[in-house]
């Protein structure tokens, strides 16, 4: 199983590679401050958080993505502690810690729910994903999200009532779970998620389970 480690580097070091097996592909993505170091690909275009950063990946990668692609921002280890330990691992270790599993989608924390939101109520959460309706309430504050509009710029089927998700964007994903969607998906993804909407990124961070779901079309 051919695995690849797409980063999205912005201010923190991620000297934490050196753990990861040899045999893992890493590319890592700058944006920001330009650095010196030739493995870096640095990206000018400073929009759309990591969430652009990893989509933009699979848009200009999509016929040659590695078996399974983990994703992650340059330190991951305050969302998900083991994460070396997760790249490293199989799809039974995956299936046993992931926070959420689609198909061959996994996403993961370790932080607890309160851990991602501690301003909000304990009631507003339940299991192990967060669960928002389309303006993000009652996680996003203020709840001015308009994830439905996204929604059907994406897909044709209605969009669900309610969109369960895990925060920061660790997950890793196969190519075929990928390429159930065609190439033109993806870039008209970054094509969005490079647009004035201000809020685009937090919107697709909720979709991200069902962009990779082959069941919505």
């Amino acid at each position: 199983m051919r695995k690849e480690l797409v980063i999205a580097a912005y201010q923190r070091d991620y000297g934490w590679i050196k753990y990861v097996n040899h045999h893992v592909r890493v590319t890592v993505y700058r944006k920001g401050q330009k650095s010196e170091d030739p493995r870096e690909i640095f990206l000018e275009n400073n929009v759309g958080q990591d969430v652009h950063t990893f989509f933009y990946h699979i848009a200009k990668n999509y016929d040659k993505l590695a078996d399974v692609t983990f994703f992650s921002q340059d330190h991951p280890f305050d969302h998900a502690f083991n994460y070396i330990d997760i790249i490293n691992g199989n799809p039974t270790y995956w299936d046993l810690v992931a926070r959420l599993k689609k198909d061959t989608y996994w996403a993961f924390s370790t932080g607890t729910a309160l851990h991602w939101e501690p301003h909000m109520p304990k009631e507003a959460y339940t299991g192990n994903t967060l669960i928002c309706d389309t303006t993000g309430a009652p996680h996003h504050v203020p709840s001015n999200l308009n994830i439905d509009t996204l929604w059907t710029q994406l897909f044709k089927d209605p969009p669900p009532q309610k969109y369960e998700f895990v925060p920061a964007g660790h997950f890793c994903v196969t190519r075929d779970a990928v390429q159930n969607r065609s190439k033109a998906f993806y870039e008209k993804l970054v094509e969005t998620l490079e647009s004035t909407r201000p809020f685009c990124p937090y919107e697709v961070e909720r979709l991200e389970p069902y962009i990779f779901d082959k069941s919505y079309l």
